[in-house]
């Protein structure tokens, strides 16, 4: 038999075959790589359908959510409209919401009228509740009231008082505990020292900016707090921050501790804000909590539009009388600022 002759290629592949064959390979591997590009890239798309998804379900959760909101509101606005209180005030009639008689906190106003004393209070013939004072100042009062309705910062307008009745409104204002607290002359920082601080606190400006490598001794905090500091004070020395972004370790929260020279009568106080965020102030007597929640109002850090006029006043639960409080700040959700406080 021929097994083969020499230079030829017999019963074995053709040159042709072969590279048929790796044309074939090559072929289908630009096949397969197109396949997993393709792959890849339809992977992408349905990961930012998924993702496109989850963002319009959010979207469509807050929206509910804040209609939800919108319907409590508006129901509750209807019940308010539904109560509706006859108020005759020294002889002419008026006729207000109860909420709108309810708008300022704590006073004697809103407790006169929160519908717990109702079979209490005295009334004319025709069950409209008396009060003995001029028609002119209730209506001046009135429409402070209703002012607050639409904006909690509305200013009680003196300039609509008649010369003649300013000292019946400042004792009807007194009485009913309407006064606004900036005016109250006891809401002098001078009146308290600082006794004892504690925990991670910095320096910063009274506009939105702390900085950590400032820090204070008790004494230049102490002038913060009175609002007592030099106008040639630099502005990376002008307020005291706290907050969680920068502590150094430390376990104590921030803690204030101020003491009066004398026993004095406290109902409240009053904070100028440098930066607002989430956090809970509280502030106890002698372990007696007198007020706890959160002044700084917003969840997030806020850049706040005049660092010069930021107030929070706040009442305690209870009025007291005592020679030293002691504030502290916790459950921060950010840094915050303030530059001063003070207590009426």
């Amino acid at each position: 038999r021929l097994r083969g002759i020499p230079g030829k290629n017999v019963g074995g592949p053709s040159t042709d075959g072969m590279l048929a064959n790796r044309n074939e390979s090559t072929s289908l591997v630009d096949v397969a790589r197109s396949l997993q590009t393709r792959v890849e890239s339809e992977l992408l798309r349905v990961e930012q359908m998924r993702h496109d998804a989850e963002e319009l379900q959010a979207t469509v959760q807050r929206d509910r959510a804040s209609l939800e909101e919108e319907k409590r509101f508006f129901a509750a606005m209807n019940k308010e409209s539904a109560d509706i209180v006859r108020v005759n005030a020294g002889g002419k009639i008026f006729q207000t919401m109860r909420a709108t008689l309810c708008q300022v906190q704590d006073s004697m106003l809103a407790k006169m009228f929160s519908g717990r004393w109702d079979e209490s209070l005295k009334r004319d013939e025709s069950g409209a509740v008396f009060l003995d004072v001029s028609p002119a100042c209730f209506n001046v009062v009135l429409s402070y009231l209703r002012s607050r309705t639409f904006d909690p910062s509305a200013k009680f307008p003196d300039a609509d008082v008649p010369s003649e009745l300013r000292a019946e409104m400042q004792a009807f204002l007194k009485f009913m505990m309407l006064t606004e607290d900036e005016d109250d002359p006891e809401l002098d920082g001078s009146l308290f020292t600082l006794a004892r601080i504690c925990g991670d606190f910095c320096g910063g400006r009274t506009w939105n900016h702390c900085n950590t490598d400032v820090h204070y001794n008790n004494k230049h905090f102490e002038d913060i707090l009175r609002g007592v500091v030099p106008e040639s004070t630099p502005e990376e020395r002008c307020a005291i921050y706290c907050g969680v972004h920068w502590r150094r370790g430390t376990t104590v929260d921030p803690t204030i501790e101020v003491h009066f020279p004398t026993p004095r009568r406290v109902r409240g106080f009053k904070v100028m804000v440098a930066r607002e965020s989430g956090c809970r102030w509280r502030v106890l007597k002698d372990g007696l909590v007198l007020y706890s929640g959160n002044p700084f109002a917003y969840p997030g850090g806020q850049r706040l539009p005049d660092p010069k006029h930021n107030p929070r006043i706040l009442r305690f639960h209870q009025e007291i009388v005592t020679e030293k409080l002691v504030i502290i700040i916790d459950d921060f959700q950010d840094n915050i600022g303030f530059y001063s406080v003070s207590f009426f």
